[in-house]
C-alpha cells in the first residue's frame, strides 16, 4: 500500500533510490524504475528517477555528455557521490562574436485553419473560445494561483 502522506512518498523512494542506485552505477531511468518495484505508481518512480538526475546534475555530479548524447529513459546515466568534485562545463568564450549578416528578427506566420493568418510565437486568445471552455479555463488558472 503507498504511503499515505505524499511528503514522505518523495522521502521514501529517495531514500530507497540510494540503495537501488548507488552513486558511481550506470543505469538507465527504466532501470531504476524497474528496480524500484510496484509500490508506488510508476509516473512517481519515473519522476524520482529523473529529479535524482537533475539533482545531481545541479551539483556537477551526472556523468553524461549532454552535447553528444540525447537524454532518453534508455541512455545509460551514472549519478557520481555528493562527495565527488563536480564536473564543470566549458567556459564561455571572453567575447562575443558579432555577425554582420544578422538581419532583425521577423516574426513567422502560418495559415489557420479558418484561413487567418496567425503569428506562430504569439500567445494564445482565449476569447476565440465558446464560453463554457473558457470558464472552465479561468477557473482552472484562479485554483492553480491559489495552490502556488
Amino acid at each position: 500500500m503507498p504511503d499515505a502522506n505524499p511528503f514522505l512518498l518523495g522521502t521514501s523512494l529517495k531514500r530507497r533510490g540510494l540503495v537501488i542506485w548507488p552513486a558511481g552505477e550506470a543505469a538507465c531511468i527504466e532501470e531504476v524504475v524497474k528496480r524500484l518495484g510496484a509500490r508506488w505508481p510508476h509516473a512517481e518512480r519515473e519522476a524520482a528517477a529523473w529529479k535524482r538526475c537533475a539533482d545531481a546534475a545541479a551539483h556537477g555530479h551526472l556523468l553524461i555528455d549532454l552535447a553528444n548524447v540525447q537524454l532518453t529513459r534508455l541512455v545509460p546515466l551514472i549519478c557520481l557521490s555528493p562527495d565527488a568534485p563536480p564536473i564543470l562545463p566549458d567556459p564561455l568564450p571572453s567575447e562575443i562574436e558579432s555577425h554582420s549578416d544578422l538581419t532583425e528578427f521577423e516574426p513567422r506566420s502560418t495559415e489557420h485553419e479558418n484561413d487567418q493568418p496567425v503569428s506562430i510565437q504569439s500567445t494564445f486568445d482565449a476569447s476565440i473560445l465558446d464560453r463554457a471552455p473558457r470558464e472552465r479555463g479561468s477557473r482552472a488558472i484562479c485554483e492553480l494561483s491559489r495552490r502556488y
